[in-house]
């Protein structure tokens, strides 16, 4: 069964102006951009402590089996956009491989929590990373609200 696929035009709207106005689009972009940026540094301070402790924070049994949904949800995913197969399979696999890198971060960065040790690092190092995240989640934002 074939589908023809959507056509886009430059009025349509991006999937980021489809979400609760909240009464204001600046509280709305700030809020996106605040989630995002809160996300990226949650990751990179997991990232920091991962290469730091040299460990991981998950068994690599369950890493594995992250990877392994995420691959087949991806591929599946790709191979349903008009992709061709073996462009699916590379897309799928870099993507499976990037999410799970993120979800081992953000838990070690749980773990980190828990442990205390984000406190020694500084809360002026997370309000300067926050702030750079805030300006990038931004500028991506915008980039993709005119895509």
């Amino acid at each position: 069964m074939f589908i023809a696929p959507r056509k886009y035009s430059k009025n349509n709207k991006s999937s980021f102006s489809k979400l609760p106005s909240l009464g204001n689009n600046y509280l709305r972009t700030f809020l996106i951009s605040l989630a995002m940026a809160l996300f990226l540094v949650f990751s990179f301070y997991g990232i920091y402590g991962m290469i730091s402790e040299w460990s991981n924070p998950i068994p690599i049994a369950l890493v594995v089996l992250i990877f392994a949904v995420l691959f087949v949800v991806g591929y599946e995913f790709f191979n349903s956009r008009f992709v061709r197969k073996t462009t699916a399979l590379v897309v799928a696999f870099l993507v499976s491989f990037c999410l799970t890198i993120i979800i081992m971060a953000l838990v070690k960065f749980v773990k980190m929590v828990i442990a205390g040790t984000v406190i020694e690092i500084g809360w002026e190092i997370f309000v300067i990373a926050t702030a750079f995240c805030l300006i990038g989640s931004v500028i991506v934002l915008k980039y993709l609200e005119n895509l």
